[in-house]
């Protein structure tokens, strides 16, 4: 049995219509979904996930949502649209991503007493 090699980019058949705003939505989207099966992986497994599951889907979708980025931004550079780079863009949101993280946790409450 012959198996093909997975395509080295993820983009839609709509992809190639869209203009250079809904390209950089779309980017946009796969950026906040690649920052957040970043940062799940790192702080481990979440609640409302099929935990057996997680550590193995998680890594493939990551892959996939990189490999959709890298065809988004050639096809940025291919329309001539202004160009978003995936690196940085994932960093950015991964620290927001952490700060909303930090943030939200219950801070101790000091009761004094007297």
């Amino acid at each position: 049995m012959v198996m093909d090699p997975p395509a080295p980019y993820m983009l839609l058949p709509v992809d190639e219509s869209m203009s250079c705003s809904a390209i950089a939505g779309s980017f946009r989207f796969s950026v906040r979904r690649a920052a957040r099966l970043e940062y799940w992986l790192a702080a481990g497994s979440l609640a409302g996930y099929d935990s057996d599951r997680f550590p193995l889907d998680a890594p493939k979708q990551l892959v996939d949502e990189r490999r959709r980025l890298d065809a988004l931004t050639d096809l940025q550079r291919t329309k001539g649209c202004t160009v978003i780079e995936p690196g940085p863009a994932v960093a950015a949101e991964r620290e927001r991503l952490e700060e909303s993280a930090r943030n939200s946790r219950p801070q101790p409450v000091l009761q004094s007493k007297g």
